[in-house]
């Protein structure tokens, strides 16, 4: 990571800040513009703790949102090792957020909302956020700030494992874009459900987003780390459509800069 990083004010010192997205998948870094992502596919924990050593000399403040409790748990011993460090949680800052009314709602994810709030600080509502990881998740903000809910269907990678790991003949089967709605071949099939299947449900939410806010004038966002599989399909769909990687990460440095400015 760079020297200079988003700074906020605690008791009278400066702390470097980084948001910090723990998923189902992987675990995000985000400071200064920069991300950094570690797949738990991957040697991450080693990789991890070379970047968090880079960091020790500083006061560095880590805001988190985390999805996953064992990954968490490994992420704060981390952490406890250095005693320039220290951990934020997102739920404290999420109880005191204003900023989107969910009075309304019985429960919303945490990556859901702050990726409405990541959106809101980028466009003016009506807001769509579209999160592809592990669960793809469509989340609809009308321009009152009021959040009307959304829906959650299994992620790109979710389907294709579905259909993969558990079935001997299509353990070969590698996901591909194809130019054909209609595979000639058993991978080609796969992929193309998979894909354009994503695509459509997602169109179709676009449409019925409009619908029910009465609108032709939505402000539309993409991220996670799925979406380049889709986001070329959706862009022909509606040009219009804003692809953020760090939206989640957004929100939650947002909230951080508004909430933990305390001198």
């Amino acid at each position: 990571m760079e020297t200079q990083l988003d700074i906020v004010s605690i008791d009278g010192s400066i702390y470097n800040l980084i948001a910090i997205d723990i998923g189902n998948s992987a675990i995000k870094l985000f400071g200064n513009s920069e991300l950094l992502r570690f797949s738990y596919r991957s040697k991450w924990e080693i990789d991890l703790k070379i970047v968090l050593s880079g960091l020790s000399s500083r006061l560095c403040l880590f805001v988190v949102s985390s999805v996953n409790r064992e990954k968490s748990e490994i992420f704060e011993s981390m952490i406890a090792c250095y005693p320039n460090f220290k951990i934020f949680k997102a739920n404290d800052l999420i109880s005191k957020q204003t900023i989107i009314d969910i009075t309304n709602l019985q429960g919303i994810g945490n990556d859901r909302l702050l990726g409405l709030i990541g959106a809101k600080f980028y466009s003016n509502p009506p807001i769509m956020t579209i999160d592809c990881g592990t669960a793809t998740t469509i989340n609809l903000m009308d321009n009152l700030d009021v959040c009307r809910g959304g829906a959650i269907l299994p992620g790109i990678f979710t389907q294709f494992r579905s259909l993969t790991e558990n079935t001997s003949a299509l353990k070969k089967i590698k996901l591909k874009h194809i130019d054909s709605y209609f595979g000639k071949n058993t991978n080609d099939a796969i992929s193309s459900g998979i894909l354009n299947g994503t695509t459509s449900v997602i169109k179709d939410f676009i449409h019925q987003a409009k619908m029910d806010i009465s609108t032709d004038k939505l402000n539309i966002f993409i991220t996670g780390g799925n979406a380049i599989w889709i986001i070329d399909n959706l862009l022909k769909y509606d040009k219009t459509i804003i692809h953020k990687p760090t939206l989640v990460l957004d929100g939650l440095k947002y909230l951080a800069k508004k909430f933990l400015q305390i001198t």
